[in-house]
């Protein structure tokens, strides 16, 4: 699904395979088996779960579960739980856990209940 400016979704969103657009803003569930590349903001009111996603901001009302996730700042209200790297330029925020399979680096911040990496976090800003 390629897209030159916004999309919406009055519901859930379910691609099978690459989503590149410029904005998103899905009112229900998020789900994409591609890669997710959004050069702005990515709004999601209900949970993610994406192979890799790329974008400026992620903004989600629940839980998002992906492989990666290369943002400048990720907000969510549940659980953010990363299969491989989370790359932050700003901030990861979240008043639950984040787990990583592999690290989280970047030149951000991260903040959160508990943080769970198999590998050491390397974050120029430091964690909180």
């Amino acid at each position: 699904m390629h897209c030159a400016g916004k999309v919406s979704a009055l519901f859930d969103l379910i691609v099978f395979g690459d989503v590149v657009a410029e904005e998103m803003d899905i009112k229900g569930r998020f789900v994409c088996l591609g890669q997710c590349n959004i050069s702005g903001a990515l709004i999601v009111q209900n949970d993610i779960w994406a192979e890799d996603i790329q974008a400026k901001s992620v903004i989600c009302q629940d839980r998002i579960v992906a492989q990666s996730i290369d943002a400048d700042s990720v907000i969510a209200d549940g659980n953010i739980i990363v299969g491989k790297t989370l790359a932050i330029e700003e901030n990861a925020k979240t008043h639950q856990n984040i787990i990583c399979g592999e690290t989280a680096y970047g030149a951000g911040k991260i903040v959160a209940s508990n943080i769970l990496t198999v590998e050491p976090l390397d974050l120029d800003d430091g964690e909180e």
